[in-house]
């Protein structure tokens, strides 16, 4: 009866009970050694004959494999596997359950439903992932709901149809020797304790009895090389806004001593939070940025630049968008774990939708830009004091007749006075980079990637200590599909050359949604995250490393795979800005698949 359920786990634990599958013994379905079976978790509950009620029989964990003749078995049947540091963080693992009865059972229930225990007394219900804070496992968002019906009242020696996890149109059935219903629950792990962890099956209002002992993990210590906390978990009210997917603004920033997160919570007010964290322990309480405009319900455009020592934020602000209209600007510095705010400035622009971008050169000039309203026309300016955002040069233009208002634009400051501005172009499905300066406007447009792009599948950094601008898109303009490219540009010889082509393969692109390719750079290393399909909607965080600098770099062969997020799409991992310690990749991951109000925010790590 090895063949119970499997999922990754990690770090929220949720669960969704999807209902039955093939019950045959561990050798029989997985074929794999046993385990350690970790140490001996005590005496369970007494053992029953069998009744005229349903009783758990067997269960066994296993990995969340698809198809379910793949997957693993983490422990023989009716033994406690142990699960290390890269189960219990931020993933999912399967449990399979063999409930069987002697007579009918009278009942109109049709559902069953799971808790877990630490010591076999006091039990706990597993909760739906969203709207919950504050338990160690959670039910995982998968195919079917927590509600799923079992597929027959009756348990008879005949085969029992019942739900596979992941599909829910895939049916399996119940070997005719194995009299029951076999069940799979995908258990999401949020950070419980070390120690031995029980589960318990409720059908009825009854706790089952159990032939054996309860169903029970052994969670070992963790990883600390590998770290998750949580911020903006206050579900039902502060949350993250999805629109962190909008490109390489600096949502996060280390400056030295602590990590600053900026983010949006979007109840009935929309209002800029930010938080920070100095490593280790709690993130600190949210704190807002006051505007006197809506605030686009997340589409800010954060930079933080090191200005002489200084750790300073510019941000743009506000939501109308056409010719002539006013959005505001705020600066603020950094000073140990509190950030001074200037007075609010206005600024007048064509603002488009979402196209609109804030950036610093290298004279420490802050420039904004994107594409007009409507599309058609790519603006930029230039602030007149350096540090300062009270006054605004006259606009730049450069005509673009591909340039969409509704698509991301970056703007990059690169030397003294001069910035370069990237674009997508709808209508040929190209990047588009053009340089500007003050003096002598827009220079001549170029297209980045040699092969056609899709819209949200590229990401960028900047490496100004070597000289260069890194852009990694696919070369697909179909979403989630090709491969991807790496494109270089010499800062000092403004020339763009094809890098060393990253490993080909589903694994190493992003996969689906409205996705961008989140990159990051560390001393002269670029990282390329990913999330990886790896059954059914279930997600694995994974990345590549480039080792460069410039163009002649070299790429891993394959991409090192660092825990299971559940639904969570690529457009919800966002990179750190550059400044980040050399010995730690760092990305916030939004856990689940469309986190908005009273959705996580979820910081991982890895030295």
């Amino acid at each position: 009866m090895c063949a119970i359920v499997a999922g990754k786990f990690g770090l929220l634990l949720a669960l969704s009970l999807l209902v039955l599958s093939l019950l045959a013994s561990c050798s029989k379905r997985s074929g794999s050694p046993e385990p350690d079976p970790g140490p001996d978790p005590g005496p369970g509950p007494a053992q029953p004959p069998c009744t005229d009620t349903l009783t758990l029989t067997a269960w066994c964990f296993f990995d969340d494999v698809a198809p379910d003749g793949a997957m693993t078995a983490l422990a023989a049947e009716n033994t406690a596997p142990s699960l290390a540091s890269g189960y219990i963080q931020n993933g999912i693992v399967r449990l399979r359950v063999m409930l069987t009865q002697c007579d009918a059972v009278a009942s109109t229930e049709r559902s069953v439903t799971l808790q877990y225990s630490a010591d076999q007394n006091e039990w706990t219900d597993i909760a739906a992932q969203d709207g919950q804070v504050g338990h160690s496992f959670l039910y995982a968002d998968g195919a079917a709901s927590s509600g799923s019906s079992l597929g027959s009242l009756r348990l008879t020696n005949a085969e029992t149809a019942g739900m596979y996890h992941e599909t829910s149109t895939v049916r399996e059935s119940i070997a005719a020797e194995e009299h029951g219903l076999e069940l799979d629950f995908a258990i999401k792990c949020h950070w419980p304790t070390t120690g031995t962890w029980y589960f318990r099956v409720v059908w009825d209002g009854q706790a089952l009895p159990v032939l054996t002992s309860y169903p029970h993990a052994v969670v070992t210590a963790a990883n600390r090389s590998h770290t998750i906390t949580s911020v903006g978990n206050d579900f039902g009210g502060e949350g993250l806004s999805e629109e962190l997917r909008q490109g390489d603004f600096k949502r996060v920033w280390f400056d030295g001593a602590n990590y600053w997160i900026f983010y949006t919570y979007t109840g009935t007010t929309n209002s800029l939070l930010y938080r920070h964290w100095p490593g280790n322990g709690e993130w600190s309480a949210p704190a807002s940025v006051p505007v006197s405009d809506t605030t686009d319900n997340g589409r800010h455009r954060p930079w933080v630049e090191n200005i002489g020592g200084t750790h300073t934020v510019f941000l743009l602000l506000g939501n109308n968008q056409g010719r002539g209209v006013t959005r505001f600007l705020r600066r603020g510095t950094i000073a140990g774990t509190a950030i001074v705010w200037d007075d609010e400035r206005a600024v007048e622009a064509d603002f488009g939708d979402e196209a609109n971008a804030i950036g610093v050169d290298d004279g420490d000039f802050v420039w904004i830009g994107g594409v007009e309203n409507g599309g058609g026309t790519v603006w930029a300016r230039r602030a007149t004091s350096a540090n300062s955002v009270s006054a605004f040069q006259p606009v730049r233009t450069v005509a673009s007749a591909g340039a969409s208002e509704t698509r991301a634009a970056h703007v990059i400051g690169l030397g003294s006075d001069k910035a370069m501005v990237l674009w997508y172009d709808t209508s040929a499905t190209d990047i588009l980079c053009a340089l500007v300066t003050d003096a002598g406007g827009f220079g001549a447009i170029t297209t980045v990637n040699t092969v056609g792009c899709h819209d949200q599948d590229w990401g960028f950094t900047v490496d100004k200590q070597s000289g260069h601008v890194y852009v990694v898109h696919t070369d697909s303009t179909t979403n989630g599909a090709g491969n991807l490219k790496l494109r270089v540009f010499h800062i000092a010889s403004e020339i763009w050359t094809n890098g060393a082509n990253p490993p080909t393969g589903e694994g190493n692109r992003p996969f689906g949604g409205d996705d961008h390719t989140p990159v990051q750079l560390i001393g002269n290393d670029l990282y390329v995250f990913f999330t990886l399909a790896d059954g059914g909607e279930d997600r694995a965080v994974a990345f590549l490393e480039y080792t460069g600098p410039g163009a002649a770099g070299t790429w891993d062969s394959s991409p090192t795979l660092h825990s299971g997020s559940g639904r969570c799409n690529l457009d919800r991992i966002v990179t750190v800005g550059p400044g980040t310690p050399a010995n730690r990749v760092l990305a916030i991951v939004a856990a689940g698949d469309n986190p908005n109000s009273g959705g996580p925010i979820d910081l991982e790590w890895w030295d």
